[in-house]
């Protein structure tokens, strides 16, 4: 049986020509958000990586140099995901 990684990456994204988004957390694995974006095959996409950000999005604290650095990660995150939904529709 493949593995999930395994399935992911042989699963189309973007193939119908419809928007794709890849989220990845600077303080967390993001390697596969680079495969998911550079698999997308639509011409509408983007991806980015939250600075100072766990796999939830919630500020990474053992990250950060000065107290509460990374406190604005969720918002940063939601902010992006509102401003790029609302530019496309």
């Amino acid at each position: 049986m493949p593995s999930a990684r395994a399935e992911r990456a042989a699963t189309p994204i973007g193939e119908d020509g419809r928007l794709a988004m890849s989220l990845g957390a600077l303080s967390h694995q993001f390697r596969d958000t680079e495969h998911e974006y550079d698999a997308a095959t639509t011409r509408d996409k983007d991806m980015i990586v939250i600075e100072g950000a766990t796999h939830g999005f919630t500020p990474c604290t053992r990250c950060e140099t000065t107290p509460c650095q990374y406190a604005n990660s969720v918002k940063n995150f939601f902010d992006y995901v509102h401003d790029w939904i609302a530019k496309r529709y």
